[in-house]
């Protein structure tokens, strides 16, 4: 009888650990061991994104809205060498005269206080460059290479006819703005600056400068 009683014994306490074991592994496995982030629940609610400011997305959504600055630093020295995204912008035609698809002038519309800058040889040659001023200022135009703008028209419009914009300034350099002409409609002309003529290269040679229809070379109006 007691073999009995020590048998049924040893069982009850052999399933009692055997429970235990289970209930302990179990409590493990409901613990995390790493220290990644658990798992996102599959539903879950994501709040969508909104703009903080205007024209915070894709500039493409509003290609007219203005901008800045204008930095154009990549050269062009030859139809295979011209990384510059701001020179050759104006309609290519092809042998027969007709305009090649997708070619055209380069479109600016530049805010107040917006800068240009052309930092490298050809970097904004041969293009048509029409800007569309929305401010009271265009800060500055600055061509710092060799044939920056070479047989470039640069067009700047102001078309709001209770308040001009003035450029404050424009630096050709050394003879940088050769080639060039520049036209300004509605714009009040600040500094246009060059090297003298008389010891260095002025403009630049055919610089061409028209106010409102007024033609005059670039020279004739520089300060040194």
């Amino acid at each position: 009888m007691n073999k009995i009683i020590f048998s049924l014994f040893a069982i009850y306490e052999l399933s009692s650990g055997s429970r235990l074991l289970a209930e302990t592994a179990a409590r493990r496995l409901i613990i995390p061991t790493t220290t990644s982030a658990p798992a996102t629940t599959a539903g879950a609610f994501t709040p969508p994104a909104f703009n903080i400011i205007p024209n915070a997305g894709n500039p493409q959504n509003n290609p007219n809205a203005p901008v800045g600055e204008l930095t154009c630093d990549f050269g062009c020295r030859t139809s295979l060498d011209c990384p510059s995204q701001c020179a050759r912008q104006r309609v290519q035609l092809d042998a027969n005269g007709v305009a090649v698809p997708g070619t055209g002038p380069l479109m600016v519309t530049a805010g107040n206080f917006f800068q240009f800058t052309c930092a490298a040889p050809g970097a904004c040659a041969a293009s048509d460059i029409i800007m569309q001023a929305t401010g009271r200022y265009i800060e500055m135009m600055d061509f710092s290479e060799q044939y920056a703008v070479y047989g470039s028209v640069i067009t700047v419009n102001n078309d709001n006819p209770n308040q001009r914009t003035e450029i404050r300034n424009v630096d050709c350099g050394e003879g940088f703005c050769e080639g060039a002409t520049f036209v300004f409609n509605g714009i009040d002309l600040g500094d246009f600056h060059c090297s003298p003529v008389d010891i260095g290269k002025g403009c630049g040679n055919t610089c061409t400068l028209i106010i409102d229809g007024i033609s005059q070379t670039c020279n004739s109006v520089a300060t040194w």
